[in-house]
Formats: C-alpha cells, structure tokens, sequence
C-alpha cells in the first residue's frame, strides 16, 4: 500500500490541532467510524469521491451525515479536504492519523501483509518478535494479499521485512543467474 506524504501532513496537521483544543479522544472516534464507513460502504464512497460528483454534492452528503454526530473539528476537516480537492486522501489521512497517534504515544504500528489469512496466535508471535526487534510497544494492522503466493511482509515505516514466496523465488532467480 502505498503511503501519501500529503495525507500525513494533513493528519499531523489535524492530529495537533485536536490536541490543542483537547478534542483529540472525540476526533479519534469520529474518523474511526468513517474508516468503519469507508471499508463497509466503498461503493457509496466511489461515487462521493468521484469525478461525476460536484464539491458541493460532496460536502451537501458529509454535512448530513456528520453534522451534529461528530464534533465540528472532524466535519471542517472533511469539508476543507473536499474544498482543496484532496477528498480521495481522506482514507488514507485517517489511516495516518491513526498511526501518528499511536507514534505520539510510543506504540509503533508494523503493517503485516500476508498471503492468506492469518491466525492470531500467528500474529501475536509477530508482534512478540518486532516488539523485541524495535525496543518498544508494537501494534499490528493486517492485510491480505493473495499476488505475494506464500509467506508474508512486515512493513516498519518505510523498511520492509519480506518473507514471501515472492521474494524467496526472486532470490533463488538472482542466484541461478550468478553462479
């Protein structure tokens, strides 16, 4: 998945403003319940966020659906996303939030992408093992991703551990092709 520099800066940007004004426990849940809306309604979400659809549709459809249920800190937000033209980034700028939210708090999120499903004792012994790599509390966001065949990646940041088919294949290519 790749990572937008501008979402950040928008999260961060919102992240401190909410702390500031000490609303950052309702802010929080109010984008963790878009997320929610996000993954649950996708299809509703490409017509608000397409090209067919005007600003003010956008921000008529935001305004019902947040006003007077989220603070007004999370609605100015989503609304100066739609006026600057960055309303595709608003996924990514919660996932952003999120993960900078956790930083501010010393828990440091790994990303684990993996080729089917994984089991939570699976992914427990992960966060075991990055926790004690990383010298830190680590929490963990899933992902599946059938293209990598077998195995999995973590994602630190920007560094990847990868333990996929994929990978080890790619390796085994590179080492035929030397000897």
């Amino acid at each position: 998945m790749t990572r937008s520099p501008l979402a950040r800066r928008y999260a961060r940007a919102l992240l401190e403003l909410a702390q500031e004004q000490g609303r950052l426990g309702l802010v929080r849940q109010d984008l963790a319940g878009i997320a929610e809306l996000c993954q649950e309604r996708e299809d509703l979400l490409r017509v608000v966020h397409g090209y067919s659809i005007s600003n003010e549709a956008r921000v008529r459809f935001w305004r019902s659906l947040l006003e007077g249920r989220a603070d007004e800190l999370t609605l100015r937000f989503v609304l100066f996303l739609i006026h600057k033209g960055r309303a595709n980034l608003l996924p990514e700028a919660i996932r952003e939030f999120e993960a900078l939210y956790y930083e501010m708090r010393g828990i440091q999120t790994v990303e684990i992408v993996s080729a089917h499903p994984m089991q939570p004792n699976q992914i427990q012994t992960l966060i075991d093992r990055f926790a004690q790599k990383l010298g830190r509390e680590v929490r963990a966001v899933t992902h599946v991703d059938a293209a990598l065949l077998g195995g999995f990646q973590v994602r630190v940041d920007d560094l990847i551990y990868d333990y996929s088919v994929n990978h080890q294949l790619e390796r085994l290519h590179r080492n035929m092709l030397t000897a």
